[in-house]
């Protein structure tokens, strides 16, 4: 992947922001999102739903390039001591500044639409 004239290095690690947005017109975020582009083609990254505090819900997501610019993949995760899973689908959106995923998150049979903004995590 080429951007702006230069080479992308893989992994590449992100941190940035999730948002997911609710049936009932409400949203939750997170502003830690850790994520890494292990390579041109997949894209990973652990997150967790805090809305109710006493029950977050803490997700494994990994994505593939299925086209140019569309990802899709899986999550894991648990909720009070229970595994859930789903679906995860979205588009790529970058700029030299950085990335945008938005897309459609189904878990356990319910539709969300989500988004998430990364930037590179500068090397050590």
């Amino acid at each position: 992947m080429c951007r702006m004239g230069r080479v992308r290095k893989y992994p590449t690690r992100l941190e940035g922001k999730i948002t997911w947005l609710l049936a009932d017109g409400s949203y939750v975020s997170q502003s830690d999102l850790q994520a890494v582009f292990r390579s041109a083609a997949e894209v990973a990254f652990d997150c967790c739903d805090r809305l109710d505090p006493a029950y977050p819900i803490s997700y494994t997501v990994t994505l593939q390039r299925r086209e140019k610019d569309f990802f899709e993949g899986g999550l894991q995760g648990t909720e009070a001591g229970e595994k859930i899973s789903g679906l995860v689908r979205c588009r790529l959106y970058s700029n030299p500044n950085g990335f945008a995923l938005t897309g459609t998150w189904i878990e356990e049979a319910r539709r969300y639409e989500w988004f998430a903004e990364l930037t590179p995590v500068a090397p050590k």
